[in-house]
């Protein structure tokens, strides 16, 4: 995926898993240890940021960005073509967001896949129906959280 990026000039910002084996790269170059990415930062509340020589197969040089928050169970980490830091974590954590309305109008009680409409005019009607109601939710929501009523929301 990353090539994929390089190749038509896109910024990209990923998620990796711990196990994947990086060197650090030092001003100088690589340094000569290969270590699991997840023993860069091994406990909560501490962070990494840098540039790596990564590798799962094929090498990528990359800037690595890790963050493990205290009540998160393991640590975030992230590759990106930009300087590595709190802003690539901050930048990935947005996801999120899109993530969880594509999780409310897939699986979480909308069922989108178990639905048995097959009629292309009726289809284009329930998700009109769909998409005003995950609006209205939302406008609900942002509501609750305007005025300091955050818990209704959660």
């Amino acid at each position: 995926m990353v090539e994929l990026c390089q190749k038509y000039h896109w910024h990209y910002l990923f998620r990796i898993a711990g196990q994947h084996t990086c060197q650090r790269r030092l001003a100088e170059g690589v340094s000569g240890t290969s270590l699991a990415v997840s023993q860069l930062v091994q406990k909560p509340g501490k962070r990494f940021r840098g540039s790596v020589r990564l590798w799962q197969g094929e090498s990528i040089d990359t800037e690595l960005s890790i963050c493990w928050e205290e009540a998160e169970e393991e640590a975030l980490c992230v590759i990106s073509d930009r300087t590595a830091g709190k802003r690539r974590i901050a930048e990935y954590r947005l996801r999120w967001r899109v993530e969880s309305t594509f999780q409310d109008s897939k699986s979480r009680r909308w069922d989108w896949e178990k639905c048995h409409v097959r009629a292309l005019e009726r289809v284009n009607l329930l998700l009109l129906v769909l998409f005003l109601l995950l609006w209205w939710l939302a406008h609900l929501a942002a509501g609750c959280l305007h005025h300091g009523k955050r818990d209704r929301y959660d």
